[in-house]
């Protein structure tokens, strides 16, 4: 079925991060080891067709799911899907939607940004706490 994500697939992950330009698979390749290295029960959903990855504490996109990566052919966006909820001190997140906010990457040393480690930290308990009490 052509919408439905592929879930926690290493191989699916390989293939499709092999299929990216150079610098492009070295973002989400270093994305994906830093969500995991915060949060190592995270829930992967691969959408190839999208260029799309979703984490979450669960596999439900909408509700259990804290953060993306958008993939393009020389930067890949990490974004968040509840950002609004996030306090974002150090002012890294864009967008002004009603629930989804994000940044860009330009290369995989962006990762290293002090204030992004918190805010992934933070999303996954935004959604932890979220599911649990059932908001």
């Amino acid at each position: 079925m052509a919408g439905t994500g592929i879930k926690d697939d290493g191989s699916a992950f390989a293939a499709f991060c092999n299929s990216l330009s150079e610098n492009a698979r070295a973002i989400v390749v270093e994305a994906d080891r830093l969500i995991r290295s915060l949060n190592p029960a995270v829930v992967q959903i691969l959408w190839a067709h999208q260029r799309t990855i979703g984490y979450g504490i669960g596999p439900k996109k909408m509700t259990e799911h804290y953060c993306y990566l958008d993939v393009y052919d020389q930067h890949v966006n990490l974004g968040f899907n509840h950002g609004v909820a996030l306090a974002d001190p150090k002012h890294l997140l864009k967008d002004s939607g009603a629930r989804f906010r994000s940044l860009r990457l330009n290369s995989a040393a962006d990762l290293d940004h002090p204030g992004l480690r918190a805010l992934l930290l933070e999303a996954a308990e935004e959604r932890q706490r979220a599911v649990t009490s059932g908001s």
